[in-house]
């Protein structure tokens, strides 16, 4: 059977309270004034405000949990899917999503490489064009086109478990890994599919161990490797000199990458260095440096991570082998959206070279993995065109991230594909008895802390709210200070199940669900029909939102009621709610 979407109760602080319930009651009661006209003969006339109230009656049973209850792990969706350019020609479609991936126009292809037009995904024409060696030809200007506006743009995924270790976020920029595509550099061996932007790497290679650095007739220095292959780390980049890797030997900086051979790194030498550097480099450990200015680079002990995703040959046909010539892969990929999606996925799950020893110092999962394979999986799957092109995310361990489970990104607006971010996931072990459920809401309701806010006030509910805010603390000294603040039941999700708008969400299968919304204020009819409600019925209740965005009703509870017989191991509640837009305390 489909897994259905449950009742909910959503707390100001994000957390859902799940209820079972076998009956629930609905009543809108309009406010009416009708009064007989005097000397009308009978004649009556009535005025309406527009003055609705909505009530909603819950009743259902708590009962005890059989056992443990499994963990469940939030997902995510990058679905590069879309019917809007560059994943079709220009001008075909309405940007609604799971279009055809005509990524290039199958009329436009040569043998030489995948095409596309320069325009047909940039409406400010052939710009930018991406810095190559050699320059790109007319033919590749779309491809070049495309590099260059995805170029340093990023996406942040949470990490569920540092998360739930440190809620308040620890290192700069909080828990969450955050993913930058490189249309300039390829991926070596060591790293194919990502390579961490973190000062200092280290390398499998060793320096000769006597007279290790060589002068070169055009003023360049090359140190000698006596164990490891240098192409195995370093490729050539697209990038202007600054974008070279910095090599170092030991404790020494040396210089700027050039080339490489099986047993020799040519490096551009910083002031300072020469053959005679030899005496400190002699036999040590090679490393690989970040110290731009203007680059991200990331302190591994303090900082979240920033993981580069090379992407440089996306467009290619048939991929060039690597460095040292052996074989580079793009799984199963023959569009460039397929590339794009396989190597997104492999970089979200990849795992770094021994001598790197992880992303971060911090531990990714209780064993003390290091790696984004200790945080996430990914599965890459059809859309319903046939195409490769959907990348599903899974958390590794079980969470539930609540209101922290979005995908941030910067990437321009019209090559954006469609992102879902984290739902679902709950952590595992977590058995409660009919009566801990009582309790829970008990607790809640007869004491509810409401001292932060979900609604940003505007307009004249603002004025009120900020009046009455006001004068509330001039009456009561509230503690802002107070720990787990926020347990006010702020709103409802009432699911059901929808034909009007199945198919509109990524998140439809057997089962289409939506939750029950209302609105207020001046509003075109679609907005108030079951036809305009696209999202899920799974996703979280958002307070600041209106219409079907809410994803919900916001509703306060005014009663709860339990009845339990002596032995049973069931309690029988009724819990009554009012729909209210605005909470004024």
């Amino acid at each position: 059977m489909p897994e259905r979407v449950p009742i909910r109760l959503v707390q100001e602080n994000g957390n859902r309270i799940d209820l079972d319930v076998h009956t629930m009651d609905i009543n809108i009661h309009r406010s009416f004034s009708a009064f007989p006209v005097p000397f009308m003969g009978g004649y009556s006339a009535g005025v309406d405000l527009n003055l609705s109230q909505v009530e909603i009656e819950l009743q259902g049973v708590f009962a005890d949990e059989p056992g443990q209850v499994a963990g469940a792990k939030a997902t995510a969706l990058i679905d590069l899917s879309g019917d809007t350019p560059p994943f079709s020609p220009p001008d075909s479609g309405s940007g609604q999503g799971d279009g055809p991936t005509v990524f290039p126009p199958t009329s436009n292809a040569s043998s030489s490489g995948f095409r596309i037009g320069g325009a047909a995904f940039n409406p400010w024409g052939a710009g930018p064009i991406l810095p190559t060696s050699p320059p790109v030809s007319d033919a590749d200007e779309g491809q070049a086109n495309y590099l260059g506006r995805l170029h340093n743009r990023y996406f942040d995924l949470p990490v569920a478990y540092q998360m739930s270790e440190s809620p308040n976020p620890a290192p700069p920029a909080g828990n969450c890994v955050r993913f930058v595509f490189d249309a300039k550099r390829s991926g070596s061996v060591k790293e194919p599919f990502a390579y961490p932007l973190m000062v200092t790497r280290n390398t499998d290679l060793t320096a000769a161990s006597s007279s290790s650095i060589t002068a070169n007739s055009n003023g360049t220095l090359t140190i000698t490797v006596a164990s490891g292959d240098p192409r195995t780390w370093l490729e050539s980049h697209d990038g202007t000199d600054t974008d070279a890797w910095i090599i170092g030997a030991g404790s020494k900086v040396l210089g700027r990458f050039r080339s490489a051979t099986s047993t020799t790194i040519v490096f551009q030498p910083f002031p300072s260095i020469s053959t005679s550097t030899s005496s400190q480099t002699n036999g040590q450990t090679i490393k690989l440096l970040n110290f731009n200015v203007n680059s991200p680079f990331y302190s591994r002990s303090t900082d979240r991570p920033v993981v580069m995703i090379p992407i440089k040959h996306m467009f290619d046909e048939n991929p060039p082998n690597f460095a040292n010539g052996s074989s580079r892969s793009v799984g199963t990929a023959t569009l460039p959206g397929e590339v794009l999606a396989y190597l997104i996925s492999q970089a979200i799950t990849s795992t770094t070279a021994t001598t790197v020893g992880g992303i971060t110092d911090r531990a990714y999962n209780s064993d003390g993995g290091k790696d984004l394979s200790d945080v996430f999986t990914t599965t890459v799957t059809e859309n319903n065109y046939g195409d490769n092109v959907k990348i599903n995310i899974e958390q590794r361990f079980a969470f539930d991230l609540g209101d922290d489970g979005g995908i941030p990104t910067n990437i321009p607006a019209n090559i954006r594909p469609t992102i879902q971010g984290f739902t679902g996931g709950i952590t595992g072990n977590k058995v409660k008895s009919a009566g801990d459920k009582v309790q829970d809401i008990l607790g809640i309701v007869t004491n509810s802390q409401n001292y932060t806010t979900n609604n940003p006030p505007t307009g004249i509910t603002g004025v009120l709210e900020n009046t009455l805010s006001f004068l509330s603390k001039l009456i009561v000294d509230r503690p802002e200070d107070i720990e787990n603040v926020g347990d006010y039941i702020v709103g409802i999700q009432l699911p059901y199940d929808t034909t009007a708008t199945r198919g509109k969400s990524t998140l439809d299968t057997e089962i289409a669900q939506r939750n029950h919304f209302t609105t207020f204020g001046s509003q075109r009819q679609i907005n108030k029909l079951a036809i305009k409600n696209h999202t899920h019925a799974s996703l979280p209740f958002d307070s600041s939102a209106q219409n079907s965005l809410r994803n919900g009703i916001r509703a306060m509870v005014t009663d709860f009621i339990v009845m339990h017989d002596a032995q049973e191991r069931l309690y029988n509640f009724v819990l009554k709610l009012i729909a209210v837009d605005t909470l004024l305390a």
